[in-house]
């Protein structure tokens, strides 16, 4: 039983991700490297969940007018996650700070979705 431990924390840790839950993933991950890497514009948001929220909205929005028929590509959006995570505080600040993985998690059919970035403290869900 012991063995299984690490695995087990592994899971409730990152749990399982999904297409219904990567936009919350996402808005998590992107939201504390802010408050990290750039306090000025998390202070900008009223707390973690207003950030967490808008940035989501961020993401569905761009599926919206993509007309949301979008596939997920999983291994995509877990190579996001890490490109988020392991970005410098200073590519953070200037613009988003991941990689291309980030723009294909989400394949629509008006095209693939772009992740957008920071642009004077205010989130730019991407080109429509």
């Amino acid at each position: 039983m012991i063995r299984f431990i690490p695995v087990l924390s592994l899971l409730i840790v990152t749990g399982c991700l999904s297409k219904k839950n990567f936009d919350e993933r996402f808005g998590k991950v992107v939201c504390k490297r802010l408050k990290e890497c750039d306090p000025d514009t998390y202070e900008d948001f009223d707390g973690r969940w207003d950030c967490v929220d808008q940035v989501s909205a961020g993401v569905n929005l761009q599926k919206a007018f993509s007309g949301g028929d979008c596939e997920f590509d999983k291994e995509k959006a877990k190579a996001c996650l890490s490109e988020v995570r392991e970005a410098s505080c200073n590519e953070i600040k200037n613009g988003g700070g991941w990689g291309d993985s980030c723009d294909d998690v989400w394949e629509c059919k008006g095209g693939s979705w772009d992740t957008g970035g920071w642009d004077s403290g205010s989130w730019d869900s991407g080109n429509y």
